[in-house]
């Protein structure tokens, strides 16, 4: 169902009961169904292809941390106007202290064939906010990670930077340009602690651009759908030099 005209187009939680009606089993999806509908005119409004299922590859940390079956509203082809790619949401269950909870997540997935020549893996993370004057928040490296410096003081209070891989340092100070980092630093953001910022990684072939949140407004996934766009082809740019350093 359309929105009105002259207003924003969003998931409607209206919309996916009455899609849920008649469907056996699948009442307790209202909310699933009400984003795949949303993620399909948003396809078909940007000229993008759509599938309300898709298989997920776990190719990067990310991805290997998102709960089985639960990625669904695919929608493919030139993302924010950048490089072909998967958008897609999936849900996530970190362990808290007295158990685990839920995560809605909005992440875009790029194979890159020639990441591999990079031979480096990089995680640009949400660093936590200072908390009760003890400076930074505490982040440390994923394992198989050695965190790096990148960028300035403002882009460190917001993000960390961890590589791996014999070529892990050269990659990251050839990605984080002063441009880029400033572009980065830029992002809105609208929660105090910062955990909506946009993140993203790559492994092997993969690169995941990542954030926060069951984005199913047409500004926010606008935003997000930017982002991504930019941040590939700040990866491609890196691919393409690393080309030209070996001929």
């Amino acid at each position: 169902m359309a929105p009105p005209r002259g207003s924003e187009d969003r998931a409607s939680l209206a919309e996916g009961l009455r899609l849920a009606v008649g469907r056996s089993g699948r009442l307790g999806h209202a909310r699933r169904l009400s984003v795949d509908a949303f993620a399909e005119r948003y396809a078909a409004e940007h000229g993008l292809d759509f599938a309300p299922t898709g298989e997920l590859a776990q190719t990067t940390r990310f991805t290997g941390a998102v709960i089985t079956d639960s990625a669904h509203g695919f929608i493919r082809g030139p993302i924010g106007g950048g490089p072909d790619g998967a958008l897609l949401y999936c849900e996530r269950a970190p362990l808290i202290r007295h158990g685990s909870i839920i995560e809605g997540w909005t992440a875009a997935l790029y194979g890159m064939d020639r990441l591999e020549q990079l031979a480096a893996e990089l995680e640009c993370r949400w660093r936590p906010p200072p908390r009760f004057g003890r400076g930074e928040g505490e982040l440390p490296p994923p394992e198989g990670l050695r965190e790096v410096q990148v960028g300035d003081e403002e882009f460190q209070l917001r993000y960390s930077v961890a590589v791996g891989g014999p070529r892990g340092e050269s990659a990251a100070e050839r990605l984080f340009t002063p441009e880029f980092v400033r572009w980065l630093t830029e992002q809105p953001v609208h929660k105090r602690s910062r955990e909506d910022l946009t993140r993203f990684e790559w492994r092997r072939f993969t690169l995941c651009v990542y954030a926060k949140g069951t984005l199913s407004t047409t500004a926010s996934l606008d935003r997000f759908a930017g982002q991504a766009a930019r941040i590939a082809e700040q990866v491609q740019q890196l691919m393409s030099g690393a080309d030209r350093s070996a001929n």
